[in-house]
C-alpha cells in the first residue's frame, strides 16, 4: 500500500483512521495510453499502462 499524503493530511487530523487502501489497476485495453501512444508504440503503451493504478480507494473509520 502506498500512502497518499494529500488524502491522509486531510483525513487523519479530522479523526479518521485508515482501515485499508486499494489501488485497482487498469486492465489491458486497446485504448491504453491514448491514441498518440498507441499509434507510435502500442507495445510500450501496454507495458506502461496495464496494471498501473486507475484509482486510490481509501477505507476510513471514525469514532465520534
Amino acid at each position: 500500500m502506498r500512502l497518499s499524503p494529500v488524502s491522509l493530511d486531510a483525513a487523519l487530523p479530522a479523526g479518521f483512521r485508515v482501515r485499508g487502501c486499494a489501488e485497482p489497476g487498469w486492465p489491458p485495453s486497446e485504448y491504453g495510453g491514448g491514441p498518440p501512444a498507441r499509434r507510435w508504440c502500442p507495445e510500450a503503451a501496454d507495458v506502461a499502462y496495464t496494471g498501473t493504478p486507475a484509482a486510490i480507494i481509501w477505507h476510513f473509520t471514525r469514532e465520534d
